[in-house]
């Protein structure tokens, strides 16, 4: 049981120093900084779980007093407590991000948008070159071609 309890006291060490860590990393804002930092306070908050309920179980089994265990329990469950919080602050900031990047994308396909509309309001008022030029063909006057017709000479032939 010694054993398994200092094994125990050293993952809530480990937890300590990775609660530490959290609010550089974050300041930092590097996101595969954080992601870790996420992933490794979960991993270890999952194994001092599992941790202490093998030494509750060996202190139960050991007939310690339950007030004993308890005020134990209480001890670690604080410490968890606290990793909780340092996990929900790392998914806010992860979430926020997130938030900012959608932001970022919605406020570029306004842009677009935007630019399209503008555009087609252009292209509408725009006048034609099809109809500008219709309008001055309709006043210029072409020249009539004469032909004459083939009389089936040879000699005709080279006019024709």
């Amino acid at each position: 049981m010694e054993a398994t309890e200092k094994a125990l006291d050293i993952k809530l060490t480990q937890l300590k120093m990775t609660i530490g860590k959290t609010n550089a990393v974050i300041e930092a804002g590097k996101g595969e900084s954080i992601e870790r930092q996420l992933s490794t306070l979960r991993s270890i908050t999952a194994e001092i779980n599992r941790m202490r309920l093998e030494v509750e179980a060996k202190k139960i089994e050991a007939k310690e007093e339950m007030t004993e265990i308890e005020t134990w329990n209480a001890e670690i469950d604080a410490q968890l407590e606290k990793a909780d919080l340092e996990v929900e602050k790392v998914l806010k900031w992860i979430e926020d991000r997130k938030r900012e990047a959608q932001a970022l994308v919605q406020e570029e396909q306004l842009k677009f948008h935007k630019t399209k509309l503008e555009m087609q309001a252009e292209i509408q008022t725009a006048p034609h070159p099809q109809q500008a030029s219709t309008a001055s063909d309709m006043q210029a006057k072409l020249l009539k071609l004469v032909i004459t017709k083939f009389d089936g000479s040879f000699m005709d032939w080279p006019r024709f």
